[in-house]
């Protein structure tokens, strides 16, 4: 979900002076740019809900623009909402789902997109950081991939890099992810220590469904 601030203070992100939100606006525009500037990102659809943060993107993004496709929302996105968007307008295309300040490494281009399709293959790959791969809370999810939609789920984090680029003081206040359309909590409800083994993923060194040469 793309998030400007342009300046000015959201609700709940008073505390924060404009040097730091604009400080934390650099980072998303940094992101952005490298991950366009590469060569196997085709194309961005960008979530958004207010026209003058586009507008500032679009006045500095300096390459690569024509990769940018705005999709207006008319409130925060949850992540139920990217995967009903993704089954209902990037049917048989490789998806990445990440926040706006992941940034992209190497390795991507060598994924043979087409047979991880064919297989039903999903990789979950936790961020880098000074040499380790860092796990997200996202078990619920995971374990529905792998135990309702019957996909393998994997994790080459160790070769396909991504990196979590926020240096700013600024974050965004808690929100609680227990409501009734969590696909990340809802799983989780009632769990057991079968459960939890059955959502783990182990981290791999090596690219699975390396594309042949």
């Amino acid at each position: 979900m793309l998030s400007i601030f342009n300046g000015k203070a959201w609700p709940r992100y008073s505390s924060y002076t404009v040097e730091e939100l604009n400080g934390r606006d650099e980072e998303y525009l940094a992101v952005l740019q490298a991950n366009i500037n590469r060569d196997y990102v085709k194309e961005v659809r960008l979530f958004y809900m207010d026209e003058s943060s586009l507008q500032t993107l679009k006045s500095r993004i300096l390459s690569n623009k024509h990769k940018i496709v705005p999709v207006k929302r008319e409130r925060k996105l949850h992540m139920a909402d990217f995967f009903t968007y993704s089954s209902r307008h990037l049917i048989d295309k490789p998806v990445i789902a990440m926040n706006s300040d992941i940034m992209l490494g190497d390795g991507f281009e060598y994924i043979d997109t087409e047979r991880m399709r064919d297989e039903k293959v999903l990789y979950s790959l936790t961020r880098h950081a000074n040499g380790r791969c860092y796990m997200l809370d996202v078990a619920g999810m995971l374990w529905t991939f792998r135990n309702v939609l019957k996909f393998t789920v994997r994790n080459p984090c160790r070769v396909l890099l991504t990196y979590h680029y926020h240096c700013s003081k600024v974050h965004g206040p808690a929100e609680s992810t227990s409501n009734e359309y969590s696909i990340v909590k809802i799983p989780t409800m009632n769990w057991v220590w079968r459960n939890v083994l059955d959502s783990f993923t182990p981290i791999e060194s090596n690219l699975s469904y390396r594309e042949k040469v």
